[in-house]
Parts: structure tokens; C-alpha cells; sequence
């Protein structure tokens, strides 16, 4: 075999091995979130009032990710086990920063609206 064979096949194998890597993790993150949600946490839509109108989880409570830079008090106690959702994950990250450096214990980003909508009762 050639330098250009065997570099060809190294990529072919990490990239194989990093999508069982994926794989793994995707599956223990959604296993943590399963746990965390048969917990019955208060969980939080940080995505705006409108977007809330129009669909969200049942039983969620809408506290946009804007508020909780101003007030994160409304979020309740900070040893309250809390799950986090917005429309694809991303303020959810942000918010869940916020929320632990304020001193809250339990927090989880859900991700997206239709990745939680699949922990609905």
C-alpha cells in the first residue's frame, strides 16, 4: 500500500470511529434527559412570548432567555431540579450558564422544543 492508500484509510477509520463516539454520547445524553424528566422538573421555555404562544411544552413556563439576565429569581429555588428548552438548544445553553453561575444546583438543557415534546405525558 502507498502513503495516499494509508492516509485514506486512517480517515475512513477516524471517521467511522467518530461517529460511533457520537452515537454513544447522543445516546447517554438522551438516557440523562429521560432520567431528568421522570424526575418531574419544573421545566422552562426561554424562547420568546410569542414563540411560547404558538407552541411549547405542557405544563412549561415561558421565562425568556432576556429575563433571565435581569431577574433569575423568577426561576424559583436554585436546588430545584430545572430542564431547559428553547427552538433548537441554543439559548437553552446560555440560559443554563446563567442559571449555575447564579448558583442554581440541577440544571439541564433540553434542547429543542421537538426534541422535549417527545417527554410529554
Amino acid at each position: 500500500m502507498d502513503a495516499s492508500t494509508l492516509y485514506s484509510l486512517a480517515g475512513i477509520i477516524g471517521l467511522a470511529l467518530l461517529s460511533v463516539l457520537y452515537q454513544v454520547l447522543s445516546a447517554r445524553k438522551k438516557r440523562r434527559l429521560e432520567q431528568k424528566m421522570a424526575s418531574k422538573p419544573k421545566v422552562i421555555d426561554v424562547r420568546t412570548p410569542k414563540e411560547y404562544r404558538q407552541d411549547h411544552f405542557p405544563g412549561a413556563v415561558n421565562i425568556p432567555l432576556q429575563k433571565l439576565y435581569v431577574d433569575p429569581k423568577k426561576v424559583g429555588p436554585q436546588d430545584k431540579t430545572i430542564v431547559l428548552y428553547c427552538q433548537s438548544g441554543g439559548r437553552a445553553r446560555r440560559a443554563k450558564r446563567i442559571l449555575k453561575a447564579y448558583g442554581y444546583t440541577d440544571v439541564t438543557n433540553g434542547g429543542g422544543l421537538s426534541k422535549i415534546k417527545g417527554f410529554a405525558d
